[in-house]
């Protein structure tokens, strides 16, 4: 299964952001400089009191859809 691999530090102020819906995408560089574009609610179930923090897991199936995300 293809997946990507990537760090993230968005503070709770950030993440507001996308929680409010004034963004709904969140882009990142993944561990081989890819630029990956993920909807912002995926990262709901991640957010703690002072944001979303951590090493990520974005895993494709063989189309390229998006599966999950898990925080390592």
């Amino acid at each position: 299964m293809p997946e990507s691999r990537f760090h993230l530090h968005l503070s709770t102020e950030q993440y507001q952001q996308y929680y409010c819906g004034e963004v709904n995408q969140v882009q990142v560089i993944d561990q081989h400089n890819h630029r990956i574009q993920f909807p912002a609610g995926m990262l709901r179930q991640h957010v703690s009191h002072d944001g979303v923090h951590g090493e990520f897991i974005l895993k494709y199936d063989k189309d390229n859809r998006l599966i999950s995300l898990e925080r390592v």
